[in-house]
């Protein structure tokens, strides 16, 4: 969100991303997030199929398909974000997410389930009936 507020190469962007190398020591985000900020799209598609990405916590899944959404990779995205689905299942933007590539990609059928399960994680939000 910050990027998209703020640009890529913004103060405020480097100063967070920062933060997160100095806090986060992931060997797997931290790639991710080199990957970012140089805009690596190999290392990005590289990631998306890396197998230690299934150990990876909800918010990884979540960061790496919005990476993959900047270089224009939808096909890339969509599984990033099935197979974060798979691993997380109870997780609300994943959910979300996945939802809502379905219904983009006209695949309604497929589109309740996850949404289902995001309506059930959290019933009050808006973005869940949007």
């Amino acid at each position: 969100m910050r990027r998209r507020t703020y640009g890529f190469d913004s103060y405020e962007v480097e100063a967070v991303t920062a933060l997160a190398f100095d806090l986060d020591p992931d060997p797997l985000r931290t790639r991710m997030r080199e990957a970012l900020l140089s805009r690596d799209e190999a290392e990005l598609l590289d990631l998306a199929r890396n197998e230690d990405l299934a150990s990876a916590p909800p918010s990884t899944f979540w960061v790496l398909s919005q990476g993959l959404v900047w270089m224009k990779r939808d096909a890339e995205v969509a599984e990033v974000v099935r197979t974060g689905v798979s691993v997380h299942p109870d997780d609300f933007l994943l959910n979300l997410r996945l939802g809502e590539l379905y219904l983009t990609e006209e695949q309604n059928i497929a589109a309740i389930p996850p949404l289902a399960a995001a309506r059930s994680l959290r019933p009050g939000n808006g973005a869940v009936y949007a």
